[in-house]
């Protein structure tokens, strides 16, 4: 090929990509967000055939009807996963979400029930939270998972 039309070819053709849309009313600009956004949905589908922190696996249905109520409440847990990801990064936590979900799995919390005098008051509660990183503090300030602590 000579010269001339390989770089005739460079400029108009090679390295470019054609977007086609359904969408006439779109403008340019609103086409091109659409096709730059998509790897956010790869992205989406990826965590869900995720062994470790997907909700597609493993799926124990064979009946439409079950596989279609296991694919809502996979939705409904990615759903979750988005909510809680975005308040920790809202909050100024920026982790992975494999990351963050490992380090919430680290915090416990205990619930000890001390009883009554010979039945007479009722029992009372202390709610006490595993030992906690720095990080995992943060985590657990910014979802707010310190609940109100009942009176002792």
């Amino acid at each position: 090929m000579q010269p001339e039309a390989l770089e005739r070819l460079g400029d108009t053709v090679l390295g470019k990509n054609v977007l086609v849309t359904s969408h006439g009313g779109w403008t340019d600009a609103q086409v091109i967000e659409a096709y730059r956004s998509q790897f956010l949905i790869e992205a989406i589908f990826q965590q869900m055939k995720d062994r470790d922190v997907g909700c597609w696996w493993p799926m124990f249905h064979w009946t439409d009807r079950m596989i279609q109520v296991h694919g809502l409440y996979c939705t409904i847990a990615l759903l979750l996963r988005a909510m809680v990801t975005r308040q920790a990064r809202e909050g100024g936590v920026e982790l992975p979400l494999t990351r963050l979900w490992a380090e919430l799995e680290q915090v416990q919390e205990v619930v000890n029930v001390y009883a009554g005098r010979a039945g007479r008051k009722p029992p009372v509660q202390q709610r006490v939270l595993s030992k906690l990183t720095a990080l995992q503090e943060r985590l657990v300030e910014v979802l707010e998972l310190r609940g109100e602590q009942p009176p002792v």
